[in-house]
């Protein structure tokens, strides 16, 4: 079987941090929503998506190196933004019925898939498999890109 981690696959010509989120949103007009359980007090110490974030000139080269190297059968595609302010942020626990590959951006995030866990910081890149129930628990304030293609 092949690994699913690949330490240190990408480099950012920028740093992606979240003043680079701030200037992001203002420059598009991106979507964006809670993706984890919260509490009207603490919204943030939730997990945020921000949608289709490979229309923004900054990641232009690397979703065609997503394109180009995970994406043979040209099927449809999206880059995402998942983010949390705040240590022990966690993503809600699912399956996605396509592959998903996750990029580490900023600060540390684990994932759990199936039990097994693996350790993503900026430059990481971590395969999850369609169908593998899997969460995100953020160790420090933390940055993920999401890339998935689906038909």
């Amino acid at each position: 079987m092949e690994s699913l981690i690949k330490k240190g696959a990408v480099e950012f010509k920028e740093p992606i941090d979240f003043n680079f989120i701030s200037k992001l949103m203002d420059r598009n007009n991106l979507k964006s929503e809670i993706s984890s359980n919260w509490l009207q007090q603490y919204v943030f110490n939730s997990a945020f998506k921000i949608n289709d974030v490979h229309t923004d000139p900054s990641f232009l080269d690397l979703y065609k190196h997503l394109q180009e190297n995970y994406n043979k059968d040209n099927l449809e595609a999206n880059l995402y933004i998942f983010c949390s302010f705040k240590m022990g942020a966690a993503s809600l626990t699912h399956k996605d019925h396509y592959d998903v590959y996750i990029i580490g951006a900023m600060g540390e995030t684990v994932y759990n898939l199936e039990g097994k866990e693996y350790r993503i910081c900026p430059g990481d890149l971590l395969k999850i498999p369609k169908g593998v129930t899997h969460t995100a628990l953020g160790m420090t304030p933390r940055i993920i890109l999401s890339y998935g293609t689906y038909n």
